[in-house]
């Protein structure tokens, strides 16, 4: 009896099955690849995702960072003086004197630049004086702060205490006060200053045009660096 329904069911339903079979048919050829490479993309994209970074990681990169930056800081200096606007100025410790002065929005018209040191490297807590024409500097002495161009280092306020002119520090009046060394011959030690930077040793004063060794010989006692 029950194949005799079955087969009773088929010839009466055969065309509805098969229609139904060739479209479940199609429908699995449709959709069926498209969710295993949607799967396979999202393998993929997880393969790909970048590796947690730790909390320790971090920490030790902001670490390296803060290193950096302090071992490249920059520096202030206070410029004084003919300039534009003078005042406190943030700079990089590789940068010269010259750079300052143009941070400070240069010479004033009334300013000697003869004076300034413009090769000169800045140092931290710098004091920069750009002084005006015909403006006579005092000696540097242990309580002063301020020098053409420069702060004065140790020994030029040491060696000014003793009565000798800094090659490195000293001022085109001070020069020109040198036994032998008149305004022409002062301007030239200046102008060396500015193109080759301090002094090393007060022999280098023979490199300047117009000193040699007798020129030495009678200043060694008057000039130190």
């Amino acid at each position: 009896m029950l194949i005799e329904s079955l087969q009773e069911f088929w010839e009466k339903y055969r065309v509805q099955i098969i229609i139904g079979g060739l479209v479940v048919g199609i429908l699995a050829v449709l959709f069926l690849p498209g969710i295993g490479g949607r799967s396979n993309e999202q393998q993929t994209m997880t393969d790909i995702r970048p590796p947690a970074i730790s909390q320790g990681s971090k920490k030790s990169q902001v670490g390296e960072m803060k290193s950096l930056a302090t071992s490249t800081g920059d520096v202030y200096v206070d410029i004084k003086g003919a300039v534009h606007h003078p005042g406190a100025y943030q700079m990089a410790t590789q940068q010269r004197v010259g750079d300052a002065v143009q941070k400070a929005g240069g010479y004033t018209p009334e300013a000697d630049p003869n004076q300034v040191n413009l090769a000169q490297k800045i140092t931290d807590q710098m004091v920069i004086y750009i002084p005006r024409k015909g403006e006579k500097i005092p000696i540097v002495n242990s309580t002063s702060t301020m020098n053409p161009g420069t702060a004065p280092s140790p020994t030029a306020t040491e060696s000014n205490s003793n009565g000798k002119v800094n090659l490195n520090t000293a001022t085109l009046e001070q020069l020109k006060g040198l036994t032998g060394v008149g305004e022409k011959k002062a301007q030239k030690i200046l102008e060396y200053r500015q193109q080759h930077g301090q002094f090393k040793s007060v022999e280098e004063l023979k490199n300047v045009n117009g000193f040699g060794e007798k020129s030495l010989a009678t200043l060694a006692e008057q000039i130190c660096v």
